[in-house]
């Protein structure tokens, strides 16, 4: 599957064999995190998103806000596909002109946030 800036993985909510052996999309979001805040400090804001009962199903992990252009990530294990109702989250934000990928490691992330820094 392909991640990065405007790449959603297929929608198949499936796993292979080798995202049970990975690190939880948590654990590489919270590295993710703060690899970001180390690199770019008070000049990027991130909000991690937690599900739940009073929240819309299928909205990304986390929002960043960095040089005036804000972008929605969904993190994922590495061999772990976004689910329909991800994809279709997704693919609803790039129809509405809104910055939006998956990132399924820190560098993923990282490349995520350098390709937004690119955008004039």
């Amino acid at each position: 599957m392909a991640y990065g800036l405007w790449e959603f993985g297929g929608g198949t909510g499936k796993y292979t064999p080798e995202s049970s052996s990975t690190d939880k999309e948590n654990d590489i979001l919270r590295r993710a995190v703060n690899s970001a805040k180390t690199r770019y400090g008070n000049k990027i804001y991130q909000l991690k998103i937690h599900g739940g009962g009073y929240q819309r199903s299928g909205v990304p992990d986390l929002y960043v806000a960095i040089d005036g252009k804000s972008v929605w990530i969904e993190f994922k294990r590495p061999g772990a596909d976004t689910t329909a109702l991800q994809l279709k989250t997704l693919n609803e934000f790039r129809s509405l002109g809104i910055y939006c990928g998956t990132a399924e490691s820190v560098e993923t992330y990282l490349k995520i946030i350098e390709d937004i820094l690119k955008i004039k």
